[in-house]
């Protein structure tokens, strides 16, 4: 150091020992002061040095801290105890005139310490931040490391912040498996997610015949995968999606039964702005009324062979059961569990057979069987059958809608004829793989109404005659509710005093239907039906000749295009002005004035047209 300078040096001890101070002139001469200094280390308030391997580290928790540097004291180790799904962030700021390298690792007992984050100080007192998320209940542990090999005393702060998961309420991170999974119940919750942690699972117990609506909201940038899971783990709902809401709706047509929403984190594309995402279920509890059966009434007397049949006026039906009674004799089961409504019975010559049903629906609901001993249907058997059996089919058609139809509106009335050689016991249909729904024979026609889905839908049309023989029949009706793409109107031309030509540009909609030609004299006009000139119903058609108009007067059009489903768009408004009418002194292309006659002159005066 040069002249009237100060020089310190500084040690740390791991041990007591006895230390020797020798101070030698370098130059000059004169009287010179000193001063010594010693003291316990206080690293994080623990009253000690942190020491210089993970053995020897101080315990933490959430916090601020401060620790210190000097001499070879050039390493520090920190411990902090986490549980399952913990996330920790560590934020350390040196001194003005230093760097430091921070390190997360996680403890594994009889192992080195595995290096999960580190993190250098960019500048000197540039800060340093380190996050994880922990995946099992561990121990977590940093380390804070001086840039240099020896310094002067030095200070650090730092502040350690441990978030514990509270998945849905539970305090705890929940499992990523359905033996792990937390239980819920109706409700809206929030959950923590980040990479270590990608996985949660949650329980909740649907009664038979119940809907599960389950609406997901992640943050910006989380790519999450969401599936609804049965009691077996089959998944019967899934998407995959990132930021906004997402909803899977699903009805549970078995037995009352645990789901598992399960939850997986993809990627994080970006940084998002949380690790929280969001989540409700609404499970809507079923129809619990019990549905009712009846039974087709049997004859009197019958053949040894003969048909039963049975149905049920609610469209829920799922399952029949069906007993018979001989005689005296107690109920029996014979059909069993049945999807069937109609079956052929073998008797004996001189029995009575009693029959009674009853019927379940997809809710589980089981309907009662009726305590008539005579039970719902009877027949006496007299005689062995010699006739023919009728297994000739109905035959069965869709007169409305016709099949390829497109309409706009959800709801439609369905008519059918159905014809057989013996007779109709009952004409059904259903969209898709729905329930059946029972006609109504109306006018000489079965009908019923249906409700569609957007986009195509195909409608079944089922007859069973009294044999119990049936016949389907089936046709796709379209159900859009998006008008067309309006057409561009252009300028008109071949403008005469009665009549003008437009033409627009084609329609692009597959469903086409037709254009309207619409000419108003006031502008900004809403088209109606004292507007229309022209209906064109080619596609390809774009142009046409207005005529028996007045000349020199201003016309306003617009062409509107329809699809099949009577959806419409209306084109851009054009104005076209017809020709003025000509005057009748126009003669050869000259307009004749009066000939003014002058004593001794002559003069004609004329203008060009």
């Amino acid at each position: 150091v040069g002249l009237g300078d100060e020089v310190g040096v500084c040690d740390f001890t791991q041990d007591a020992q006895e230390y020797g101070l020798g101070i030698t002139l370098q130059e000059g001469f004169g009287a010179y002061n000193f001063t010594v200094e010693f003291g316990n280390q206080n690293d994080a308030g623990a009253g000690v040095d942190a020491g210089k391997e993970y053995l020897d580290a101080v315990w933490l928790d959430n916090g601020t801290y401060q620790g210190q540097f000097v001499g070879f004291d050039t390493e520090d180790w920190y411990n902090i105890n986490l549980s399952d799904g913990d996330a920790i962030t560590v934020n350390c700021k040196p001194g003005v005139n230093s760097k430091i390298k921070v390190e997360l690792h996680n403890h594994i007992s009889g192992m080195s310490e595995p290096l999960l984050e580190s993190m250098v100080s960019e500048f000197a007192g540039s800060n340093v931040t380190l996050h994880h998320c922990f995946n099992g209940a561990s121990q977590a542990q940093i380390r804070v490391i001086y840039s240099d090999t020896y310094g002067p005393r030095d200070f650090y702060n730092f502040t350690v912040s441990k978030l514990t998961q509270n998945d849905a309420g539970s305090g705890t991170d929940a499992g990523e498996t359905g033996g792990s999974a937390i239980s819920i119940d109706n409700g809206s919750y929030s959950a923590y997610m980040e990479d270590m942690d990608n996985t949660d699972v949650f329980k909740f117990n649907v009664p038979a015949g119940s809907t599960i609506n389950l609406t997901t909201t992640v943050p910006t940038n989380m790519n999450m995968e969401v599936n609804l899971r049965n009691q077996s783990w089959g998944v019967v709902g899934t998407y995959q999606f990132s930021s906004g809401s997402r909803t899977i709706i699903f009805l549970n047509d078995a037995d009352r039964q645990d789901f598992y929403a399960e939850f997986i984190l993809r990627t994080i594309t970006t940084e998002p702005s949380t690790y929280f995402y969001n989540f409700s279920l609404n499970i809507t509890i079923g129809d619990l009324v019990p549905p009712t059966a009846r039974l087709t009434p049997l004859p009197a007397e019958s053949c040894t062979n003969f048909t039963v049949s049975w149905s049920s006026p609610d469209a829920d039906v799922k399952w029949f059961d069906v007993q018979v009674r001989y005689g005296s004799e107690p109920w029996t089961d014979w059909m069993v569990n049945a999807t069937n409504r109609t079956a052929e019975f073998t008797g004996s010559i001189g029995v009575k057979y009693f029959f009674r049903v009853r019927a379940m629906d997809i809710w589980n609901n089981w309907g009662a069987y009726t305590s008539n001993p005579e039970g719902d249907a009877n027949t006496t058997v007299t005689q062995v059958c010699t006739g023919n059996v009728d297994n000739t089919k109905p035959t069965i058609s869709i007169v409305n809608p016709a099949d390829g139809t497109t309409v706009s509106t959800t709801e439609i009335s369905v008519q059918c004829s159905a014809n057989d050689n013996v007779g109709i016991a009952k004409v059904e249909v259903r969209v898709g793989i729905g329930s059946w729904i029972n006609c109504t024979f109306v006018g000489g026609y079965w009908s019923a109404s249906v409700t569609l889905l957007q986009g195509a839908n195909t409608i079944t049309a089922r007859a069973t005659d009294l044999a119990g023989n049936y016949a389907e029949t089936s046709i796709v009706v379209t159900m859009s509710n998006t008008p067309p793409t309006a057409v561009t109107l252009g300028s008109a031309t071949k403008v005469t005093q009665s009549s003008f030509t437009i033409s627009w540009s084609e329609s692009t909609d597959s469903d086409f239907a037709s254009y309207q030609v619409y000419v108003s004299k006031i502008k900004g006009f809403t088209p109606n039906a004292s507007d229309l000139k022209t209906t064109i119903s080619t596609k390809s058609l774009t142009s046409y000749t207005v005529s028996s108009l007045s000349a020199g007067k201003v016309y306003y059009v617009k062409v509107r295009v329809l699809d099949s489903g009577s959806l419409y768009a209306d084109s851009n408004e054009v104005s076209v002005k017809t020709a003025s009418p000509q005057s009748n002194s126009l003669c050869c292309g000259f307009l004749l004035l009066p000939l003014i006659i002058l004593p001794g002159l002559a003069v004609v005066i004329y203008r060009k047209k």
